[in-house]
């Protein structure tokens, strides 16, 4: 499975080649311009070598300026169509169905989206109407890389990114409160570049983020919010590939990284150590109503240990064979929900009673893209799963269950997503932020 930043690097690669391309091409423009005005203005004997190398002619100037300037103007059509803005898609509306060979599963609800967004028959469609996509208000200048989501239980959503446009890399945060974001802020502190943050909020509105420093250097930081922001406290000292956490229901907050070939934990007043049986990879956590730790982890397959109230970890199980970056989140009921891509496919388990459901297929996404940013995944005051995931140059789309059943894959956003992250307000509201671009959308249940 390909890192973070990997998955990022490969997928945009094309788009900086093609920039590339119109660059050269601007600046023929320009030396062919300067040629001509000085054969018109500064005529001049030809010198000796001028007979060994025609010079070149108006008409041959002309014929490539004209080229030249019609070539920046498809560069400046294709540069335009490429940048992300609000999209004119109709949000809400299902797209009309597109016949494929793929098989699911008659349980849950499915449908399958090609790499054009086309969606397949499902059970139902959703009754999910959603708001026209918007761009968080940023100053000048700032980019959002990684973007993370929480909601408190005072109807705030709080969100966190790395600004890349910077150096060192800072991490930031923003709070969406009564229909509209705050100014943004740096959380980060000292001269040594952020990444991949994670980010949780309790019930009471307290809010805790926690980064990594990129490669080359060590530390995992974590800064809290309870009426102001506290010190950044260093809760490791290595170098990680990702960190998540995860909130259990007295407070408390849960960690996990990867590192070189193991998974740490840190949680409540624990003190950083490797996971028993789960190899590096990036990885997931989450607690349930009882105490007990859930951590997840896939280098070769997706493997689950748990935590039991007396520290003790269970040995590994086997959730599925294959790779796939997981994401958890638990909800009220005592149960652990865990979400997945791989091979271009989604999926969902769930943990009752004891044991792990067989894995779900939800939807074929016609792209791998989510196995490298992974799954956003939030659950409902009721229960009820929601997922975002970013489907590359189909755009992003939605999947979620109402009344414990799922509904039909919506594509909410046309433009190209490599992450999605999703948040469920006390109102129930959906917001979901994609990257590139922090584009925010708000999705609620209709008639």
């Amino acid at each position: 499975m390909r890192s973070r930043e990997s998955a990022h690097c490969s997928t945009w690669k094309q788009s900086a080649l093609e920039l590339s391309r119109w660059l050269v091409y601007i600046i023929l423009l320009l030396v062919v311009t300067a040629c001509s005005g000085n054969a018109k203005n500064t005529p001049t004997a030809p010198r000796p070598t001028d007979t060994a190398t025609p010079a070149l002619t108006e008409t041959a100037v002309a014929r490539l300026k004209t080229e030249a300037e019609a070539t920046i103007v498809a560069a400046r059509s294709t540069i335009e169509a490429a940048r992300i803005t609000p999209s004119p898609f109709q949000v809400g509306t299902p797209l009309s169905p597109l016949p494929t060979n793929v098989s699911l599963p008659s349980q849950p609800p499915t449908a399958a989206v090609s790499q054009e967004g086309g969606l397949s028959s499902a059970l139902r469609s959703s009754r999910i109407q959603w708001s026209k996509p918007q761009r968080i208000p940023l100053p000048m200048g700032v980019q959002v890389w990684w973007p993370v989501l929480a909601a408190d239980g005072k109807d705030n959503v709080h969100l966190a990114w790395a600004n890349d446009t910077v150096q060192p890399w800072p991490v930031q945060y923003a709070r969406w409160s009564d229909n509209q974001w705050s100014a943004s802020e740096t959380i980060s502190a000292g001269s040594i570049s952020c990444d991949s943050p994670s980010i949780v909020a309790d019930a009471n509105g307290r809010v805790s983020v926690a980064w990594l420093t990129r490669a080359g250097s060590t530390g995992i930081w974590l800064r809290r919010w309870q009426g102001g922001w506290q010190p950044p406290e260093e809760i490791g000292t290595t170098t990680a590939k990702a960190i998540e956490l995860a909130l259990a229901t007295d407070g408390s907050v849960h960690a996990v990284w990867s590192f070189a070939d193991r998974v740490i934990y840190r949680g409540g007043n624990s003190k950083a150590a490797a996971v028993p049986g789960l190899l590096g990879g990036i990885a997931a956590v989450a607690v349930d109503t009882t105490g007990i730790v859930f951590v997840a982890s896939s280098q070769n397959d997706l493997k689950i240990v748990e935590r039991s109230l007396n520290g003790a970890w269970s040995s590994p199980q086997t959730v599925w064979t294959g790779s796939g970056q997981p994401s958890l989140a638990a909800d009220r009921k005592g149960r652990v929900h865990l979400s997945w891509c791989s091979d271009q496919q989604l999926y969902y388990a769930v943990h009752t009673a004891g044991s792990w459901s067989q894995p779900q297929l939800l939807a074929t996404v016609g792209s791998d893209i989510c196995e490298g940013f992974g799954v956003g995944l939030a659950v409902d005051g009721a229960g009820n799963l929601h997922l975002a995931v970013g489907l590359d140059k189909a755009g992003a789309a939605y999947i979620g269950q109402e009344n414990g059943a799922w509904n039909q894959l919506q594509v909410i956003y046309a433009e190209r997503t490599g992450k999605a992250d999703i948040a469920i307000d006390t109102q129930g509201r959906i917001h979901i932020v994609l990257w590139p671009g922090a584009i925010h959308l708000i999705g609620s249940l209709g008639s």
